[in-house]
């Protein structure tokens, strides 16, 4: 009985840990590319409920001479409308710098854009992963 209790125990604090903090979500859009100093854009919507969120950016070169170029963030309230972030928010992309992890202590916006711009002669694949967290209730 007490083995039951304990195993019962043990699922509940798993459910309730794996609810506060999910896995990374892949965008799935198909803007992956960056031809020389052309322009590939993601998007993600933030619904209801969340109040935080973490992105990640991670740049793969393909072909090119170098790597180099900037991811700028940008916020909506109405999803036509946007307005460019702080420019800690930005990432500037070169050999040794080809991934970064943003996080936004609040979610003012709801729908985000990623603009990713290369400058040079390349081709760039970019990722982008992100998570939405919500508010943690006692």
């Amino acid at each position: 009985m007490k083995k039951l209790i304990t195993l019962c125990l043990l699922a509940f604090v798993a459910i309730a840990v794996n609810a506060q903090f999910g896995a990374g979500v892949k965008t799935t859009d198909t803007a992956k590319w960056i031809i020389n100093t052309g322009t590939s854009t993601k998007y993600v919507t933030v619904t209801a409920g969340y109040n935080a969120m973490a992105v990640q950016f991670v740049v793969t070169k393909i072909s090119g001479t170098t790597a180099a170029g900037t991811i700028l963030v940008y916020y909506s309230l109405d999803g036509t409308n946007y307005v460019r972030t702080a420019t800690a928010d930005s990432m500037n992309i070169a050999p040794s710098n080809l991934t970064k992890i943003i996080k936004f202590d609040t979610t003012p916006g709801y729908k985000y854009k990623f603009v990713a711009t290369g400058s040079g002669t390349e081709a760039l694949n970019w990722t982008l992963y992100y998570t939405l967290r919500k508010p943690w209730k006692e």
